[in-house]
């Protein structure tokens, strides 16, 4: 039974107080509700607020986001040793997206007109595109964190309330040239949708729709006929973080995560099954790593090649935890590659032997399965299996664990 908590947000801590803390790249055990850190950034200060967001390539393994550190700069790291690869100073820009290669897209509204301007930035070598304003965007008021792409359509979404309105509209932007493509409001008024992302398999922006006070409902949005619909009203859930990206999307599982609060003002740590509103797990936050004052986010994506979840948090750094730690007490187990380039895979226990062997892809389809080995090394050949993130589930002498492996 999981304990009650109360999340109580503290409003004494100043700026000066906050400055002490240093950022830290945390990973996200979205199973169990554990973190790592991954890496700590001691003169870096994250400036979610004004410049909104962070961005992943998922094709190069960086993590981009923005620091305000006395210029503006885009950060790029590694998203598995948290080293960064990148620094340049850029404009401020919200709701930025990976585009293609080593360019990121958002918006910038830093100008006399108030009117919305569609920025492109090479991050590696700090070329800049600003297209014209978009004089039908003037004045609009841009939700700095909801933002999705659609990179095969070229299209960037964001979510944004125009003057004297109060209902928010889905606004559609070509990022190849940084023409306006649609406007789509969002109805009836007083509803706000957040959490957006793109689902490339149903070609469909899914989010959460306010129902406030009966609770958010998951919606899936056709970009096409600007058909709005329910997928499944979520009551456990009343209300979700807002001013930071609380939220991430795996789209090869169907994964949507949120952290929000229910109606006894406890904050959990949500994972909904996308297709129907399910959810899979649901964890309260029970532990100070967890407390977010307000200027401590977690800027939330979902990492590919680790198929776990990983972002930014502010706060005293957490003491570094090794993958052995975190999975269980039994998993002194090495997989390598990992990910793996070939066809050889190898399993190393090193005070242990392995009983049973099961490699399992997200749809539980099982393609390797092996019994009664009692070893300690095993060579496998893997040639028959496609290309892709799975599990390997592992039995040894004590007890049971499971890693995940990619093949390239």
């Amino acid at each position: 039974m999981i304990k009650k908590f109360i999340l109580l947000f503290s409003l004494l801590y100043t700026g000066n107080l906050m400055s002490q803390f240093s950022e830290e790249l945390v990973e996200i055990k979205f199973e169990t509700n554990q973190l790592r850190s991954i890496k700590v950034y001691p003169n870096v200060d994250y400036l979610s607020q004004m410049l909104g967001g962070v961005a992943i390539n998922e094709d190069e393994g960086h993590y981009i986001f923005t620091s305000e550190g006395g210029n503006n700069e885009i950060l790029v790291v590694d998203i598995i040793s948290g080293e960064i690869l990148y620094s340049l100073e850029a404009p401020q820009i919200q709701m930025i997206q990976h585009v293609s290669d080593q360019e990121i897209i958002g918006l910038n509204k830093d100008n006399p007109s108030n009117k919305v301007a569609v920025s492109k930035i090479n991050y590696a070598t700090g070329e800049i595109i600003n297209y014209p304003e978009n004089v039908a965007l003037e004045g609009i008021i841009i939700d700095t964190h909801n933002s999705a792409i659609d990179k095969a359509a070229g299209l960037f979404y964001f979510v944004g309330s125009f003057p004297g309105s109060n209902s928010w509209s889905l606004v559609s932007i070509n990022f190849t040239d940084g023409s306006l493509k649609d406007i789509m409001p969002i109805t009836p008024e007083g509803q706000y949708l957040s959490a957006i992302a793109f689902d490339k398999e149903r070609q469909k922006i899914i989010g959460l729709l306010g129902l406030t006070p009966n609770g958010l409902s998951l919606i899936e949005i056709d970009p096409i006929s600007q058909n709005l619909s329910e997928i499944k009203k979520i009551p456990e859930i009343e209300n979700i973080f807002g001013g930071h990206r609380y939220w991430a999307y795996d789209d090869s599982n169907d994964h949507f995560f949120v952290i929000g609060h229910d109606g006894f003002n406890e904050s959990y740590f949500y994972t909904l099954n996308s297709n129907n509103g399910e959810i899979i797990y649901q964890h309260l936050y029970d532990d100070d790593q967890w407390i977010m004052e307000e200027h401590s986010p977690l800027e939330l994506r979902f990492n590919q090649l680790t198929n776990q979840l990983f972002g930014l948090r502010k706060g005293e750094p957490l003491a570094p935890l090794s993958s052995n730690e975190i999975d269980s007490k039994n998993s002194k187990i090495n997989i390598y590659p990992n990910p793996q380039f070939n066809d050889e895979l190898i399993l190393m226990i090193d005070d242990d032997k392995i009983l049973e062997l099961m490699i399992v892809d997200p749809l539980g389809k099982i393609y390797l399965q092996q019994k009664t080995l009692n070893e300690n090394i095993l060579n496998l050949n893997t040639s028959m299996l496609p290309k892709g993130t799975f599990k390997i589930y592992l039995t040894t002498r004590k007890g049971a664990t499971v890693k995940t492996w990619i093949k390239m």
